[in-house]
């Protein structure tokens, strides 16, 4: 079941994200959904980042540092 907090936490904030990122965007013009786009795909990066990072914590981040110290030599 930790499997699934991420996916379920990205579509969480995205919901309740999109009504805010629309109204911050709605007077723009040009470009208004490209950039509610940007915004919400930056948006739902960080919380994957997250949520990856809490879920496999600093034996992942250690994995890759001993991984790269092994492969760069």
């Amino acid at each position: 079941m930790p499997q699934a907090t991420a996916p379920i936490a990205l579509a969480l904030v995205l919901w309740l994200a999109q009504a805010p990122i629309a109204a911050l965007f709605s007077q723009w013009t040009k470009l208004r959904y490209e950039a509610m786009l940007a915004t919400l795909g930056v948006l739902g990066a960080c919380v994957y980042v997250g949520a990856v990072l809490a879920l496999f914590g600093r034996e992942w981040s250690a994995l890759f540092r001993r991984r790269a110290a092994t492969d760069g030599g």
